[in-house]
This record gives C-alpha cells, structure tokens and sequence, in this order.
C-alpha cells in the first residue's frame, strides 16, 4: 500500500487554490478547475475560485485531521471518552471513525 505524502500539508500563498507539502517543494494537489467553462457548458457545478481556495484549505488540513482521528479512535478505544456514554453507542461511533481511517490510507 502506498503512503500519503507526510504532512505537513499547506496551501500555496501565491496560488491558493494549489497545495504543496515539505517547505513548497512537493506540490500535493491543485483544487483549480481549468476545466470550468466546459463543466458549465455541459451542465454541472464548476466551483468558483473561492470554492477552488476553501477545497485547497480542506486538502491541505487532511493529515492533521487523519492524526486526530487516529487519537479520538485510539481513546474510544481506551473508553476514556465513552466512560459516561452508553458503550454500544461509542463503539458504533469507533467502528465509523476507523472505516474513515482505512479509507484515508487506501485500505477500505
């Protein structure tokens, strides 16, 4: 299985819409659409720069946001945070937080 870049992750402060990792010499990803005029044309949503931008923010916040998941994951686990809950329940909650985990890493 091949891993993500590791993070972190952030978005290009002259192209906002591009996001690099490692001090801006591996670009990530790009949430521009230069495809925009023929998306429209042919019907569907073309997101507009500020939507290219808030999605280039969203990619660039993904390995932060995969390390918390793996620690609220990893505390359920413990019940330090089910401790006052109903158990089923948090184990419902844990069972949906590690299908998002194995499908970040390609496993699902």
């Amino acid at each position: 299985m091949v891993q993500h870049t590791p993070g972190p992750w952030a978005v290009d402060p002259e192209f906002e819409g591009d996001v690099q990792a490692e001090r801006a010499t591996i670009e990530i990803a790009s949430a521009w659409d230069n495809s925009a005029p023929r998306i429209r044309k042919q019907g569907r949503h073309a997101p507009s720069e500020d939507e290219c931008v808030a999605n280039a923010r969203l990619i660039a916040a993904a390995p932060d946001m995969l390390s918390a998941l793996r620690c609220v994951v990893a505390a359920m686990d413990d019940n330090d945070m089910c401790a006052l809950r109903r158990a089923d329940a948090c184990d419902v909650e844990a069972s949906a937080l590690r299908d998002l985990i194995l499908a970040a890493e390609g496993r699902s």
